[in-house]
């Protein structure tokens, strides 16, 4: 696989700096670990007419033990 173009790299770069995102309704995302998921919690959405991005959350973000287990076991 060929190397990103420059553009990429720059974005990528960037991305890497942001280690609390959060546009509202789920847990603040953190991009700056390329190893990890930038998030570790599930949601459950529904479309919704009339609501913004046409999803509404229905259920709250959820984290099953496994995820912790394994970052515990992996020394994230």
């Amino acid at each position: 696989m060929g190397r990103a173009p420059e553009s990429g790299r720059v974005i990528t770069a960037a991305l890497r700096t942001l280690t609390s995102y959060s546009e509202g309704f789920h847990e603040p995302q953190t991009f700056s670990d390329p190893a990890r998921a930038s998030s570790t919690k599930t949601y459950i959405v529904q479309p919704a007419a009339g609501v913004p991005g046409g999803l509404k959350q229905v259920q709250d973000g959820t984290e099953v033990p496994a995820v912790a287990e394994y970052l515990a076991s992996s020394g994230s």
